[in-house]
């Protein structure tokens, strides 16, 4: 019973994916809305269309094969299969079948990578990576998976050795001291990918050290970020804790947007500050999370749910592996519905933000840019936008930050 219930819920999130797709094909037939229509030329819109068109379908085949391996691993038990097959223990096993599945499924998954980025991304101008880069990346992305994968299934399988299914509270602690050491520290681990240069002295860097301390942050540091290394796409993020904030800058937005697109962009991310947005969506994000602690509770908790996948004990590797190729994704889709809502009243406060500074006319001017830049769905489907988009669609900001410098 319980086996049959993963097949339906790894076939319906499939059937999601596809129905998504046939909304946004829909959607894009349509006319743009009349704020935005001068952010693409007709040849702009053509390219954009193309592009979307060829990622869709080239998703639709990575999940549909995605699906298809899954049906066959959790169908006929191969998972417990490749388990009897690694040496035994309690510790070990777990380790090995967790180490095995990851590093199995990124082998997999790499011709696709190269595919997508080398030719897709190549093809309408984003991709800069060379293929060393890549490789580089996907040996590191590998690496840093099987450490964090495997040192939590161990942790995990120690916690449930000395408390039983009263490890469950120990592991959602782990799980959300993790989550806002990533998100305080970003900066830090994404080093093992990006060089970091401080940005050199002259008008950005005293008027964006101007903008935080008119409003009562401090700046630790501005560096810019080497994102030409393997992309044409612009971007910039904060991170640090209480007053003390750390910039970076992609130096594709250093090199090809105006002083003032830039500061604007930085004059809605410290409205976001202000009003503490990041701390809370974490806190709610962590609350939302409890639901797939719960699942995790049931299946440690009877055994008879491991065994219909062909385990005859507890094997903690197989337990993570059901929630992330299973179960995790479709709950934390339901979940983060509100989160998102939230996140995109956020997004138009932080938007305000950026007006009262004066900042109106040029975020608007960087986030066109942006769009541009980075093939952005100019006119995204209602429903997609409702369920999963984190940020208002460009023509919906556009016209609020209109509608505020007005008042």
């Amino acid at each position: 019973m319980f086996k049959t219930f993963l097949l339906i819920v790894i076939l319906a999130s499939w059937a999601w994916s596809v129905f998504m797709a046939v909304l946004t094909k829909r959607q894009h037939a349509l006319p743009l809305p009349e704020n935005v229509r001068g952010i693409y030329d007709d040849e702009g819109y053509r390219r954009f269309l193309a592009y979307s068109d060829e990622k869709t379908r080239f998703g639709l085949l990575v999940s549909t094969l995605d699906t298809a391996l899954l049906l066959i691993f959790f169908g006929f038990d191969l998972f417990s299969a490749i388990a009897r097959l690694l040496p035994q223990g309690p510790y070990l096993n777990p380790i090995l079948l967790m180490g095995t599945v990851i590093a199995g499924s990124t082998l997999l998954s790499l011709p696709f990578g190269w595919y997508d980025r080398m030719h897709i991304e190549e093809k309408y101008g984003f991709n800069t990576a060379t293929p060393g880069t890549f490789a580089a990346d996907s040996i590191k992305s590998l690496l840093l998976s099987l450490v964090l994968s495997t040192g939590f299934t161990a942790l995990c399988v120690f916690l449930w050795s000395r408390f039983g299914t009263g490890f469950i509270p120990f592991v959602y602690a782990l799980v959300a001291v993790f989550s806002v050491v990533v998100s305080t520290f970003y900066m830090t681990f994404s080093k093992l990918f990006n060089r970091y240069t401080p940005l050199d002295d002259g008008s950005l860097r005293d008027r964006l050290v101007r903008l935080f301390e008119s409003r009562g942050f401090n700046l630790k540091a501005i560096y810019v970020m080497d994102a030409s290394r393997r992309s044409t796409r612009a971007n910039a993020f904060c991170a640090g804790l209480g007053k003390f904030k750390q910039i970076a800058l992609y130096d594709t937005l250093v090199n090809h947007y105006s002083e003032d697109e830039i500061v604007a962009i930085f004059a809605h991310e410290l409205s976001h500050f202000e009003h503490r947005d990041t701390l809370k969506m974490t806190l709610i994000e962590l609350l939302l999370f409890a639901p797939a602690v719960l699942i995790l509770l049931a299946l440690v908790s009877d055994p008879a749910l491991l065994a219909s996948v062909g385990f005859a004990q507890i094997n903690m590797a197989m337990v993570f592996i059901i929630m992330k190729e299973a179960l995790l994704g479709p709950l934390l889709f339901i979940c983060m519905i509100p989160l998102n809502a939230y996140s995109r009243r956020c997004e138009y406060r932080a938007d305000r933000g950026a007006v009262a500074a004066g900042m109106g006319g040029a975020l608007i001017a960087s986030l066109k840019k942006l769009s541009r830049d980075d093939f952005a769905d100019l006119n995204p489907h209602p429903l997609k936008v409702r369920l999963s988009y984190s940020h208002p669609p460009m023509a919906e900001r556009i016209a609020a930050i209109e509608e505020a410098e007005k008042a």
